[in-house]
């Protein structure tokens, strides 16, 4: 075979020539030149390739980068392998380990020389609750001053809230206990009052739940020194009750009263811990 021709090298005219000469051969030898040319030039690319990749392999620092690519790379396959072989039972007591590193931060915030949450918050809003009881005296414990129409001055009058219970009960009138109201009486304990809080995920922001913690503090206590019965509910996507209208505010229902906070951040001990559902219509 001879020298290859540079075919920018020829006149327009001798193109033209070579390009009609090919054009009317037949249809197989078309294919055969066609199929000439490709591999020639698949040749040309794989020589382009070899030479390039010579002088690359020249460059020591492109040989170094190639050289940990590779190593990064068969690093990845063999931690993906190892990560494929470990069984459920180990990723489950990895994610058990993770809760308890985050019960320890948890416990960690609630450290500050020995006072718990409740007992910090309660150092905090002291004079709030004194503020508050005295207030809500004027409104609550004033109502025990009767001021009755006139025929009810004197002697006893009816209880017309009892009367109805007995009524409903099936009780007769002469059995009835509905005459024990004295003028002086009031229908104060008939208050209850419900405190509702918010434990879903969103409390954790911008210590919303330790300032709803407080509230509740202030609440609490102001209730309790009223002697007006109250409940403490949280709630997610159920309700979660902390405190009973029947349950005193003693030492170990503060300690209880604590779980709230935890409950935000889904770490209370055997409580419920669903933050990331928050169902508040339905609770309301």
């Amino acid at each position: 075979s001879g020298k290859p021709v540079d075919i920018s090298s020829l006149s327009e005219e001798l193109k033209q020539k070579i390009k009609e000469y090919i054009e009317s051969l037949p249809e197989e030898e078309q294919r055969e030149l066609a199929e000439k040319a490709r591999a020639a030039f698949k040749e040309f690319e794989d020589a382009l390739n070899e030479e390039l990749q010579g002088k690359l392999s020249d460059n020591p620092e492109k040989k170094a980068e190639r050289e940990d690519d590779v190593i990064s790379e068969e690093k990845r396959k063999e931690e993906e392998e190892e990560e494929g072989k470990k069984s459920w039972q180990e990723r489950e007591r990895g994610r058990e380990d993770e809760a308890r590193e985050r019960r320890k931060r948890m416990e960690a915030m609630f450290e500050n020389e020995e006072k718990d949450p409740y007992d910090k918050a309660l150092e905090e809003v002291s004079d709030l609750i004194d503020a508050s009881t005295a207030d809500l005296r004027d409104i609550f414990v004033k109502r025990k001053i009767e001021k009755h129409e006139a025929g009810y001055r004197s002697g006893r009058r009816w209880n017309i809230r009892q009367r109805i219970r007995e009524k409903v009960a099936g009780i007769p009138l002469f059995k009835t206990e509905a005459r024990e109201q004295r003028e002086s009486e009031s229908d104060e304990m008939d208050y209850a009052v419900t405190l509702l809080v918010d434990l879903s995920g969103s409390m954790q922001n911008n210590g919303k739940i330790q300032e709803a913690f407080k509230s509740a503090v202030v609440l609490s206590e102001t209730l309790n020194n009223l002697g007006i019965k109250f409940e403490v509910v949280g709630f997610q996507d159920i309700l979660l009750e902390f405190k009973t209208f029947e349950e005193h505010l003693d030492e170990s229902m503060r300690q209880k009263l604590n779980q709230m906070i935890l409950e935000v951040y889904g770490n209370s001990p055997e409580g419920h811990n669903n933050p990331g559902d928050n169902d508040d219509g339905a609770n309301l």
